[in-house]
């Protein structure tokens, strides 16, 4: 029989007041298809919750607008991505935060999450333009100036992101989706601006964006070949930045 997504969970639920979920949450999502490492960024406003969801697996990312309502240690809502909405339920147990996410009340997707050990606030302007040294500064006087961009043509959907990083530490992001099948077609039109800068954890170097009224996420970055570099594994190319210098 099939596991509706009023899901039953066998925890030991910490008494008091609920938690605020606003933070990054970092963990795990899987389902028949398998696993994916996934990262929760929520906002918390009173009982409105709000948020996106990353899924990562292959090298490939999926970001899901999340929107929803917190009842103590419980929250539900919508998440979507490209105009298709999924539900999702979330519970809180402990320090622990699990997910349930379906559709016509089937769940098919199932993730647990712990709260992330990375600061989420956001640097200001003049901390950003502080010399970076090591590391960490290498990257960023590679990237100062420059243009990161994502481009993907797949199964009728193409893609088009990229990073304009200025010199002075702000960014402009934008994210351009069409998706064209027969007589069927979709856009997704998304971008944001803030401040970055490059930060080391242990041994791997971070792209740490903080936009506008958000909170700050980082990026994994390693090289490739020449003109091109890893964000989060996926393949983005240094060119010319169009925005900023």
């Amino acid at each position: 029989m099939k596991t509706t997504l009023t899901f039953i969970l066998v925890v030991i639920l910490l008494e008091g007041q609920a938690q605020n979920l606003t933070g990054r949450w970092q963990g795990e999502i899987s389902g028949e298809g398998g696993s994916a490492v996934s990262s929760l960024l929520l906002r918390q406003s009173g009982n409105t919750l709000s948020g996106s969801v990353i899924m990562t697996k292959n090298g490939a990312s999926e970001t899901y607008q999340l929107s929803g309502r917190v009842n103590g240690n419980e929250a539900a809502g919508t998440m979507t991505i490209n105009n298709v909405a999924l539900a999702f339920e979330l519970q809180t147990t402990g320090g622990q935060l699990v997910m349930a996410v379906g559709l016509l009340g089937q769940a098919f997707l199932r993730g647990q999450y712990a709260r992330s050990t990375v600061s989420s606030s956001a640097p200001t302007l003049a901390r950003t333009r502080q010399q970076a040294t090591g590391v960490a500064g290498q990257w960023e006087q590679a990237f100062r100036g420059r243009r990161l961009i994502y481009l993907s043509t797949k199964n009728g959907m193409s893609r088009k992101w990229y990073y304009d990083l200025c010199s002075n530490g702000e960014y402009a992001y934008r994210n351009l989706t069409n998706y064209l099948s027969g007589e069927f077609s979709q856009s997704f039109d998304d971008s944001e601006q803030g401040t970055w800068r490059v930060v080391m954890r242990g041994t791997v170097a971070y792209l740490e964006c903080s936009p506008q009224n958000k909170d700050s996420y980082l990026k994994t970055i390693a090289p490739l070949a020449k003109g091109e570099v890893s964000l989060e594994g996926q393949r983005y190319f240094l060119d010319t930045n169009q925005s900023c210098q």
